[in-house]
């Protein structure tokens, strides 16, 4: 599973801002039902949601969500030093611009 680090960083770059409160309800269910909770807030009906509480990017931080959960297994994550290691590098090269 994708880090809430890297959903942001996701979201930043595409969207220009983290949208840090998209990820955590999408991935609030997580401490109850582990890996079985993507049964929970990640349809494209519970982006629409998310578009219609938060607004447009909201919804497209949710499809964001969805596609990195669906195509980046934790195993290519780990090995992903480049997003772990330069999160906070980037950001702030973002924030100065």
């Amino acid at each position: 599973m994708p880090s809430r680090k890297l959903h942001n960083l996701a979201n930043k770059l595409l969207l220009g801002e983290e949208l840090e409160w998209v990820n955590a309800v999408i991935d609030a269910p997580a401490k109850l039902y582990l890996k079985g909770h993507r049964k929970y807030f990640h349809s494209k009906e519970d982006a629409k949601l998310l578009a219609l509480l938060g607004g447009g990017k909201a919804g497209k931080a949710a499809l964001i969500h969805q596609f990195l959960d669906k195509n980046i297994p934790s195993i290519v994550q780990r090995n992903i030093k480049f997003f772990k290691l330069e999160y906070d590098n980037i950001l702030s090269l973002l924030k100065s611009k």
